[in-house]
């Protein structure tokens, strides 16, 4: 069985994490200029969007330090990886929980 090559994935954690890293500053900027009412919302989701940022921007720095074959890369690409996991979960419990208390009873 032969594994994926350590470039393809560093490109891969690189590309993929760049990509979320502008699609999200392209939301932003955009919510940003549609007006008093997205700004607020915006402006009450600060923490939230920094952390995701900051994730996001792990994953970058692990895929281009393992283009470089830096010592670190590794340690930081399992920590992304963990982080996006536990945030996979807290959202699906998150959902669910807002499902459920918008559900009418019998």
């Amino acid at each position: 069985m032969e594994l994926l090559p350590l470039e393809l994935i560093g490109w891969l954690y690189a590309l993929g994490a760049g990509f979320a890293l502008a699609l999200g500053a392209w939301l932003i900027i955009g919510m940003h200029f549609n007006g008093t009412e997205a700004r607020k919302q915006l402006a009450s989701r600060v923490l939230d969007d920094s952390l995701l940022f900051g994730i996001w921007i792990l994953g970058l720095a692990g895929g281009i330090g393992v283009l470089l074959e830096k010592s670190w890369s590794r340690p930081v690409l399992e920590l992304f990886c963990w982080t996006l996991v536990i945030l996979v979960f807290l959202s699906a419990w998150t959902r669910i929980s807002v499902r459920m208390a918008h559900v009418p009873g019998p």
